[in-house]
């Protein structure tokens, strides 16, 4: 009699998850308040957009929100690995009241914007 080896069927289930382009970015800050800002008056900030990720990643920007906030620096089409992009921001309300709005990159990272406008006061009349 032979002895034949008995073969043990195996089953290997491999699960890989890609690295999707939103995963590879990070925006900093995630939040940022305007505070008071004078109506019709804009006030800037800058926020950082970096690519963590080992490939080139396409960038698109867009405000989700009050049409109060603004992107006024041009976005470049892509970010490097390992690069980082600043994204002038601006907040120019147009009336009294609190505003807010998302700054989207990809459509998935996102800073939270948020300002209060205020009404310009006269000058006290003489007395």
């Amino acid at each position: 009699m032979r002895n034949i080896p008995r073969l043990i069927p195996i089953c290997i289930l491999v699960i890989a998850f890609p690295l999707t382009a939103a995963a590879q970015l990070e925006v900093l800050p995630k939040t940022h308040d305007f505070g008071n800002v004078e109506v019709s008056t804009p006030a800037d900030t800058l926020v950082t957009v970096m690519n963590l990720g080992p490939q080139e990643v396409s960038l698109e920007a867009a405000i989700s929100g009050s049409a109060d906030f603004s992107i006024t620096s041009s976005v470049p089409a892509s970010i490097g690995p390992g690069s980082i992009v600043d994204i002038q921001v601006a907040f120019a309300p147009s009336a009294a009241g609190y505003s807010e709005a998302d700054l989207l990159i990809n459509g998935v990272a996102s800073c939270w914007l948020g300002g209060m406008g205020v009404a310009d006061e006269p000058p006290p009349s003489p007395t």
